[in-house]
């Protein structure tokens, strides 16, 4: 079955957001939830995005974002990102990324990215990166991946374990 995009919007046009699987282009708009097959939003700003397909961002933001395929930030940021594909930002940012592909990050920056595999590209940050794999190319920078995360864990267990049994002993 062909997929059917919608027309481009304008900030004066009503935006038809019910689910189906119509591909959504929304352009210098302002709208709560966008639901569709591909979903594009350029200049624009979305509270949620819920796509069967891919989601392209484009000097834009979203809060949420949950997709089942790709997702592309450009120029723009997410406070979530779950994606059932590969996250590809460039000179954009997101909160917390959950890919069940892999997450590259070029000019970006990401809380926390569990993927697969993670690339933090040139003037890139990630503040928590776990994956199997996780790359840093020169002028990247990931300030905790799964090794220190397991230490840190490790270590705020034994002294939670030690207080607690401190605690216990005491009453």
């Amino acid at each position: 079955m062909p997929r059917r995009t919608t027309t481009t919007t304008d900030a004066a046009e009503p935006i038809a957001t019910g689910p189906g699987t119509d591909d959504r282009e929304i352009n210098q708009s302002l709208v709560g939830v966008v639901r569709g097959g591909a979903v594009t939003i350029d200049q624009a700003a979305v509270a949620g995005i819920l796509a069967q397909g891919e989601v392209s961002i484009s000097k834009a933001g979203a809060q949420t974002i949950v997709s089942a395929g790709n997702v592309r930030l450009e120029q723009g940021g997410s406070g979530r990102i779950l994606a059932g594909g590969d996250v590809a930002i460039q000179q954009g940012g997101a909160g917390t990324l959950v890919s069940l592909g892999g997450v590259s990050i070029q000019q970006g920056g990401a809380v926390v990215a569990l993927a697969r595999s993670v690339e933090a590209g040139e003037g890139s940050f990630i503040g928590l990166a776990l994956a199997p794999s996780v790359t840093v190319q020169p002028g990247g920078r990931v300030l905790a991946g799964p090794r220190e995360a397991a230490i840190v864990g490790a270590v705020a267990g034994l002294v939670i374990g030690g207080i607690a049994a401190a605690v216990r002993n005491r009453g």
